[in-house]
């Protein structure tokens, strides 16, 4: 009985040393994610290019992403893949071109992951019931993205989108991966690239 109660307490001691509540180290998590929007309708004519969105978070937010490099070109290289992967418009480029029909351009105001661990896992041998599974905190995400669509050749306001998307889970010791944290941002993001792909697709329909 000692023995077995040793060897759960060592084991829950090198969970403790493995756990992080952070990004994971690659930073491709919240990338990692399929889009939800389906083709529907027929193709648009145009072509459509991405300038690289503007990164305006708050400090806060480029803390808690400091391991994921590029934000704003990673960002808006995956809102033009997706789009892409509609298959609604005639083709879709990152960056633009300038035969390229439809110009969108815009501005970051929120990306960022964080993780509340509660307080009273930090008390001596409390923290050891951790290995037990029980839930240790919240982990969120949000995604905040403000898009301008214009004409390629006129340079006029055909209109904007927007999306803000939030996402929480509870989470506990066995969530804890190195190369998997940010799922909850990562829905985040697939959310409000559905959201900004609906809009935008709206005004050539």
């Amino acid at each position: 009985m000692r023995r077995w109660t040793f060897e759960l307490l060592m084991m829950g001691l090198a969970l403790l040393s493995a756990g992080c509540l952070h990004l994971s180290r690659t930073g491709t998590t919240p990338f990692e994610y399929e889009p939800i929007s389906v083709r529907h309708g027929e193709t648009v004519p145009r072509s459509v290019g991405f300038n690289i969105l503007i990164d305006n978070r708050p400090r806060g937010d480029r803390v808690r992403t400091r391991n994921i490099e590029n934000v704003p070109e990673k960002v808006t290289a995956k809102l033009a893949e997706d789009l892409q992967k509609l298959q609604i418009f005639k083709a879709v480029h990152f960056p633009a071109t300038e035969k390229d029909d439809v110009i969108i351009t815009g501005t970051i105001k929120r990306f960022s992951w964080k993780a509340y661990e509660n307080p009273l896992w930090n008390i001596p041998l409390v923290d050891v019931l951790k290995i037990t599974g029980m839930p240790l905190g919240l982990a969120s995400g949000v995604v905040d993205i403000r898009l301008q669509v214009k004409d390629g050749k006129t340079g006029a306001s055909l209109g904007t989108a927007k999306a803000l998307s939030r996402m929480r889970s509870v989470f506990n010791l066995y969530d804890l991966k190195p190369d998997g944290s940010g799922l909850e941002l990562g829905e985040s993001f697939r959310s409000a690239e559905d959201q900004l792909s609906e809009q935008v697709v709206s005004k050539f329909r």
